[in-house]
């Protein structure tokens, strides 16, 4: 064991939610099962892994850089372009993409789900919220003003990437009555907000 596995076991599972490399996350869980044996909780978060970037029978697929593919990023990535969407036409197909998108991210069990599924379930939504804010909040094209010659405050950033949570996950549900579905991402991404830009936490996220 490397020692940078030693220290997640220290900080479990902390450490977990704090990395955004999906190979060490489950080099990590799978560590966390080889020294504590498996539990109720690694079977979820085990579970929980390959929904979000694939099981070892699927063969998923990766980025060009050999990382696995975030369906999490990538489901979102979708949401925030139906969210952009202005026409009147479409609406019957585009309330279908938005429910297979929920579906990916799996909010429709998530009332189906037990308390410790939902526990669980729920850090995974808060660690994808905090990834965003994370790589936008560092990404120096999301960060310019609209010339491009001057870059966001602090304060600016945090008003951008809140405005894009609203549009995508309170205006775009409620243009097709799926308020109480993306009721789960909207709790994630506020406390995602919290954590980032007004805790100022120590972390890679």
């Amino acid at each position: 064991m490397t020692q940078e596995e030693r220290n997640c076991l220290m900080n479990w599972p902390e450490d977990y939610y704090r990395e955004l490399d999906g190979d060490k996350r489950k080099a990590w869980l799978d560590q966390r099962i080889e020294e504590t044996g498996a539990s109720r909780e690694t079977e979820i978060l085990t579970d929980l892994w390959e929904l979000r970037y694939g099981s070892p029978k699927e063969k998923a697929k990766r980025t060009a850089n050999g990382a696995p593919v975030d369906r999490f990023i990538r489901s979102w990535l979708y949401l925030t372009v139906q969210s952009q969407k202005k026409s009147l036409f479409g609406v019957s197909k585009n309330k279908k993409q938005v429910l297979s998108l929920a579906k990916e991210l799996r909010l429709d069990r998530y009332d189906q789900m037990d308390d410790e599924e939902k526990r669980l379930m729920d850090a995974e939504y808060l660690h994808l919220f905090r990834m965003i804010a994370y790589l936008e909040s560092t990404d120096s094209g999301f960060t310019r003003k609209a010339l491009g010659f001057m870059k966001l405050n602090n304060e600016e950033v945090r008003k951008k990437i809140t405005d894009q949570f609203d549009r995508v996950l309170r205006e775009l549900p409620k243009k097709y009555e799926l308020t109480a579905l993306f009721a789960p991402l909207v709790r994630a991404a506020d406390q995602a907000l919290e954590l980032s830009f007004y805790k100022q936490e120590e972390s890679n996220l």
